[in-house]
């Protein structure tokens, strides 16, 4: 597949600087491609047979890295005002950039493709919200979660407690957590607030039940069968925070945190405690 993609690109390379019909074909290749991978890959994670899924993600990675070496300086010319794209050819571009690093730098690249209706409210959102998750930051919509295979746990990473009039102003349509249960529940938050979230697990990464999480002398948690613990917190400062894990009262673990410019951190004391 990445041998064909560089083939269609090199046919295209003389005419990719002043053919809008050029680039869109290009692009539209790419994101075919793009798409094709994530498919065979679901296809894998959802059969009993996962034997090649290493291989899979490995092919993907491969992929990714080949589309955005040939999209990307075409996205550069298009907000540079060089060249001219289609709507289908700018969702491509913006599916492209979902799968890379290069969030912020693109940003406004995703705002224009949402004004131009390029890409639909849950697409923007998605973007955003995956920005400000990679950066430690409240979501504003509530479109990224985080997931454990080895327990197939999966929590909501920290929400705007405004999420529902966030997402009523880009025509999202209102969010069902009904899934998330008990400490499952997604934290919300407001201005000044911090979440931590994660799993307690000993040296053999076997989850500890009923530890309890404290900051400030402050109960805030307690893990559950598998470990879990999520909680909100208003730090005292907007430099470090301090927590401690204790099981019958004796003392687990200290644990320290940097959270300036944060508004969330996942727990890390699994495979430490004795």
């Amino acid at each position: 597949m990445i041998k064909h993609i560089l083939f269609f690109a090199l046919c295209l390379g003389g005419v990719i600087s002043y053919s809008q019909t050029a680039n869109d074909e290009l692009i539209q290749q790419l994101y075919k491609s793009d798409q094709a991978v994530r498919k065979e890959l679901h296809e894998i994670i959802n059969s009993e047979d996962q034997t090649n899924l290493y291989k899979k993600l490995d092919e993907m990675n491969k992929i990714d890295a080949v589309n955005q070496k040939i999209a990307f300086p075409l996205l550069d010319k298009y907000l540079e005002n060089e060249i001219e794209l289609s709507n289908e050819s700018i969702k491509g571009l913006y599916y492209i950039l979902q799968h890379s690093e290069f969030h912020e730098k693109y940003k406004p690249f995703v705002e224009i493709a949402f004004q131009k209706k390029a890409i639909m409210p849950n697409e923007y959102a998605q973007f955003i919200d995956r920005l400000l998750v990679r950066k430690k930051q409240t979501q504003l919509y509530g479109l990224q979660s985080k997931y454990w295979p080895e327990n197939q746990d999966m929590f909501l990473f920290p929400l705007d407690k405004n999420y529902a009039a966030n997402r009523k102003k880009i025509g999202l349509e209102m969010a069902d957590y009904s899934n998330y249960k008990d400490e499952y529940v997604p934290v919300l938050l407001k201005k000044n607030e911090f979440a931590v979230f994660g799993h307690v697990k000993n040296k053999n990464a076997n989850p500890i039940e009923n530890v309890e999480v404290f900051y400030n002398n402050k109960k805030i948690a307690i893990s559950n069968k598998k470990g879990f613990v999520a909680a909100k917190i208003k730090p005292e400062t907007n430099k470090q925070i301090q927590l401690i894990y204790k099981k019958d009262g004796k003392l687990l673990f200290e644990e320290t945190f940097d959270i300036k410019d944060n508004n969330w951190q996942l727990l890390t004391p699994g495979y430490i405690i004795k």
